[in-house]
């Protein structure tokens, strides 16, 4: 067999390395067609085992009564951030990428046919851009309808008509200097039609606290707002937070910690509006610490149902970041306000 000379060797190497190298590269010869878009309106509701103690109570129990693991095909499911209750026994979740779902409830009184889910654009107008689409809160009006979602990156607030058509926006200037990743996390109308916002993370990086606004009326009518401090116990940041029929408001914390898998960590804590005070720390009470690894995820979203009995139902709801080791998934927990730990 005769033997190539090392120049002869070198042209046929030199065209190989480039075929190979155009193979490897995400070029447009051999480039997959893009799926097309999935918007079937379809969501299945799996109920998961869940222990009554999965959270280990300050005082008056919390009891998890149910737990859900969400999924679906549709392009715009997941990453929810907000959750608010809809008449009708329906919810309404946000998420951080702009889009909604609208589903009833997996656990109704009596025996109802589910209606089917809306998954979607939240503002189809809005665009996809991120300063656009990135909902981290969501509050309601029961009276009018009326919804209220605050939005990262543009430190915004923005209201929706009881059809979700946008009606009015506002940037507040108290929120101008928020993180841009870490902005108002959490939004909640008050009982009597003032505003709790609260960032997610401070602007300086401090620790210890974030920033906190309490409006005296509606935020995008230019109320202006008092600014005070919301506590981090060991680091844990609130995530959303919904009013208790009494006035006081429940407030979602987590921790989050480095690892492989990363691990989230749950808290709730519970504050009266009436105790706020112009740049001083509000005075926090600890209702519940999620115990149950099986249920470890990233809650992000809260409502509150309340109950004929007295006692509210928790409502709370995970981000899955659209992460393949992180799940959507829905806890029902019942709580007692009304009982009061020692102080």
């Amino acid at each position: 067999m005769p033997r190539t000379s090392p120049s002869s060797r070198r042209r046929w190497r030199l065209p190989a390395i480039v075929i190979l190298a155009a193979m490897l590269a995400p070029g447009t010869w051999w480039r997959s067609p893009l799926p097309a878009p999935d918007n079937r309106q379809i969501l299945s509701v799996q109920a998961i085992p869940a222990s009554a103690d999965a959270f280990a109570a300050a005082c008056a129990p919390v009891v998890l009564e149910k737990a859900w693991h969400l999924t679906s095909p549709n392009d715009h499911f997941g990453g929810y951030s907000g959750l608010v209750r809809l008449d009708g026994d329906r919810f309404l979740a946000g998420s951080d990428r702009g889009d909604m779902l609208i589903f009833d409830s997996p656990d109704p009184p009596g025996h109802i046919s589910p209606a089917p889910p809306r998954l979607g654009p939240f503002n189809p107008d809005a665009g996809s851009i991120k300063r656009n689409s990135d909902l981290e809160a969501l509050t309601r009006d029961p009276k009018t309808g009326q919804i209220w979602a605050g939005y990262e990156f543009t430190n915004s607030i923005v209201r929706y008509n009881a059809q979700l058509q946008l009606e009015k926006d506002i940037a507040p200037k108290a929120m101008r200097f928020w993180p841009q990743n870490s902005g108002p996390e959490s939004v909640t109308r008050l009982n009597d039609g003032r505003f709790i916002v609260l960032a997610e993370r401070h602007y300086d990086g401090s620790k210890g606290h974030t920033p906190a606004l309490l409006f005296p009326g509606d935020p995008v009518e230019g109320a202006r707002p008092i600014e005070f401090r919301f506590p981090t116990p060991d680091g844990m940041a609130p995530v959303d937070a919904a009013t208790l029929p009494d006035g006081r408001v429940v407030i979602l914390l987590r921790g989050f910690r480095f690892g492989l898998p990363p691990r989230f960590h749950t808290r709730l804590v519970v504050g009266d509006p009436k105790t706020i005070r112009a740049g001083k720390a509000w005075q926090l009470q600890d209702i519940a610490a999620l115990r149950d690894e099986t249920l470890f995820d990233n809650y992000e979203g809260i409502t509150i149902e309340p109950a004929q009995d007295g006692t509210v139902f928790l409502w709370i709801i995970s981000d899955d970041n659209t992460a393949s080791f992180q799940r959507t998934l829905l806890l029902k927990a019942r709580w007692n306000p009304t009982q009061t730990c020692p102080s």
